[in-house]
């Protein structure tokens, strides 16, 4: 039932031209995950979800409870008002003020205002989060994530919801996959293989947690492709997009038998693998018809900008370059600010040697999105390539400066300030670089390139002792260590 109710209820997208009411609901819809914009990091609403994602991440769905528990089937109207709904299945005790501590049939007392709160959509479009949670002011205090406390006592802080909750319900909380996908989000990206790996986590959550895990090592990428085996289906089609990510053919024969998964959604994403790959499987067993339900899931999409954006990546594939043009143009028609299409179409004109046409691109994602860092970089280095070198270091140094943290914006720009005489402001660069991304090779050789140039032997000593560090078996560090050595003590 809570599938079916999700063909309406749910923010999806679809890839089947007609609905038949046969199979599952992953066989015709493809669900959002828990990302921003549409959930807040720890899985609870933002835009809306029209709820389907925030029920199955409910206590409640995992224990038998649907849509029919408390709405009638046919008007949707509640079947109780009030705590009563809540009272056919949880106990009274929870409908005292020693539970809640508010005043009885207050506002705060009841039971939707602290484990459903809302948020007001469209002006008029009041929509409950129904994921159900207890709230968790303690991660708003160290995360900056919403709470129910603090929806209603705006007039107080986090600190003070979260020392109330101690207070009165103790110092423990329940686990809760949101514990683990924040830590992933803003401590350790550990946090996201403890969300993924626990089975008894909600399948959204799992799936998401893939989403969003750096794989770092071959290690992490065995782990995910024993994952392809999931019961799962969101899981194991995130498992695909995050090896296809990583490019190469590595793991073909790991995915190819999804390719006749019991689940569409799967062997789409299978399909779009080999794909995106661009490997021949003409005469592989099912991918024939798996390449038939990508195709269908294209054209079903063709009239969002997103979709139009994957049909260019499907011609790219092709080497139809004509043709992958016109789909990213065409993305830009339907939404003039779905930038990923625009920076995509700017790097496609300058392998064309467009450059001014690439030029204009790059400074209209600026202008539309002017804190986001990948098109300051790409113009940097467009100018660095052009030999506009002043450009080339103010879009490099701004790309420094932006979002999502690019570690090959400081590398580049700290090359470009060497290649210009500034050694000493390349070396500035390189350390602003480090306290993000701690001592990587690449970084500090270029550190080390700045110090011989500046003749500042014993800073450029340890240095390269990190570099050793790093890579001991490097006989080019052990040369310049062994130099330098001579160096310091001959003065």
């Amino acid at each position: 039932m809570v599938d079916k109710c999700a063909r309406c209820h749910s923010r999806r997208s679809q890839f089947t031209k007609k609905f038949n009411y046969e199979g599952e609901f992953l066989d015709h819809y493809s669900p959002s995950l828990l990302v921003d914009p549409i959930y807040e990091l720890d899985g609870q609403i933002k835009d809306e979800d029209y709820v389907y994602g925030s029920f199955i991440q409910s206590k409640m769905y995992h224990n038998g409870i649907s849509c029919k528990d408390c709405h009638d089937v046919h008007s949707l109207k509640l079947k109780k008002k009030g705590n009563n709904l809540c009272l056919t299945c949880h106990v009274p005790e929870y409908n005292t003020a020693s539970h809640h501590f508010h005043k009885n049939n207050s506002e705060g007392a009841q039971c939707i205002n602290c484990h459903m709160p809302g948020k007001l959509y469209m002006g008029n479009d009041f929509r409950r989060d129904h994921s159900f949670r207890v709230p968790r002011p303690d991660q708003t205090v160290k995360y900056n994530v919403p709470n129910a406390c603090n929806t209603c006592h705006k007039d107080k802080s986090a600190k003070w919801a979260s020392e109330f909750v101690k207070e009165n319900y103790g110092t423990e909380r329940t686990d809760h996959f949101s514990n683990h996908l924040l830590k992933g989000y803003f401590e350790d990206n550990i946090g996201f293989k403890e969300v993924f790996t626990n089975k008894n986590y909600p399948n959204i959550a799992r799936a998401t947690a893939i989403n969003q895990y750096q794989i770092t090592s071959k290690n992490d990428v065995e782990k995910l492709v024993t994952y392809l085996k999931d019961s799962s289906a969101l899981v194991r089609s995130e498992v695909i997009t995050s090896i296809e990510k990583l490019g190469g053919t590595n793991y073909s024969k790991n995915i190819a038998p999804l390719l006749n998964d019991p689940i569409r959604s799967v062997r789409i994403t299978a399909a779009r693998y080999f794909i995106m790959n661009g490997q021949d499987m003409s005469l592989t067993t099912n991918f024939d018809k798996a390449h038939k339900e990508y195709l269908e899931a294209l054209d079903m999409n063709s009239d969002f900008a997103s979709g139009q954006h994957q049909i260019a990546l499907y011609n790219q594939t092709k080497g139809d370059t004509i043709e992958e043009i016109k789909a990213y143009k065409k993305a830009l028609e339907i939404d003039n600010y779905y930038n990923m299409s625009r920076m995509n179409l700017a790097f496609l004109y300058y392998q064309q040697g467009s450059i001014k046409e690439c030029e204009k691109l790059y400074l209209k994602v600026i202008e539309q999105e002017p804190e986001f860092g990948p098109s300051y970089y790409m113009l940097g280095l467009l100018y660095n390539e052009t030999g506009n070198t002043k450009k080339a270091l103010k879009y490099l140094d701004a790309a420094c400066e932006k979002e999502p943290v690019n570690l090959t914006a400081f590398y580049n720009y700290a090359l470009i300030l060497q290649k210009e005489g500034n050694n000493k402001e390349s070396i500035t660069v390189i350390n602003d670089a480090i306290k993000i991304f701690s001592n990587l090779e690449k970084l500090l050789y270029v550190k080390l390139i700045a110090q011989l140039n500046l003749k500042l032997s014993n800073d450029a000593y340890q240095t390269c002792l990190k570099l050793i560090d790093v890579a001991p078996n490097n006989s080019n560090y052990q040369q310049i260590i062994k130099n330098l050595s001579q160096e310091i003590d001959y003065k």
